[in-house]
């Protein structure tokens, strides 16, 4: 499954009606004030922005096979899960896939795009993997679950730092760097010499499901502490 180590996957800020013009995925309020800067800890809670539980289920949509690769067959195939995560208020998941621009590579089916207003500022997808049966201590076993996100040249989502685990399951904080997309051809052949962009995401696996996700911010849309709240709150869960 590694659909995006070959094609970059991208986000957009010219095409924002496209990516976020679709409808938005199902929010629940909630009363917990969105994560704030360190030192800001006695800030009025009453004033601060608040977050709302998204739910969202994967696959999300039916991703095209017209040449009936088995990989994709896989995930069209694959069964209904569902995610939960809390977001600041005001931020949506468009049941619309990302358009083009500001590229985020990764490994990711039946993306959606994070949007803040109408401007998309990240993305949600899923993929699928085996479990590992041999003996990995679990602070190593992301190394076998994420190999397509840690190994490119070209891109990686490492370091990675576990939050919150169970014997099954585990969700984290990824690093992630990557090439400029609008600077890879300006140094043909120098690759070292082309200019890298930064920023953070989140991942979680989880055995009994046998799936992963993967969630991508542009950057500076948020610092390591608001992505780490956001990595707190997820949850995957079987349907049916």
């Amino acid at each position: 499954m590694k659909r995006f180590l070959s094609v970059l996957f991208l986000l957009t800020l010219t095409a924002a009606g496209t990516a976020c013009g679709g409808v938005s995925i199902h929010t629940h309020s909630s009363a917990s004030p969105a994560p704030v800067q360190s030192g800001a800890a006695e800030a009025d809670t009453s004033t601060a922005p608040q977050t709302q539980t998204i739910s969202i289920v994967f696959p999300a949509y039916t991703e095209p096979n017209p040449e009936q690769l088995p990989a994709v067959g896989q995930i069209n195939s694959a069964a209904k899960f569902q995610v939960e995560l809390a977001l600041p208020a005001g931020w949506t998941v468009s049941q619309t896939p990302p358009g083009d621009a500001v590229p985020i590579p990764g490994d990711f089916y039946t993306p959606l795009s994070i949007c803040s207003g109408d401007e998309p500022i990240g993305y949600i997808g899923f993929n699928v993997f085996e479990p590992f049966d041999g003996d990995i201590p679990q602070a190593e076993y992301y190394k076998a679950v994420y190999p397509g996100l840690r190994l490119s040249s070209f891109f990686h989502w490492d370091p990675y730092t576990a939050v919150k685990a169970t014997d099954t399951a585990e969700t984290g904080v990824a690093e992630i760097w990557y090439l400029d997309p609008n600077e890879i051809d300006k140094h043909p052949g120098a690759m070292p010499d082309v200019p890298h962009l930064e920023t953070y995401g989140v991942l979680s696996y989880d055995k009994r499901l046998r799936v992963y996700i993967g969630i991508a911010f542009v950057p500076d849309i948020l610092d390591r502490a608001q992505v780490q709240a956001i990595a707190e709150s997820v949850t995957l869960s079987p349907i049916g």
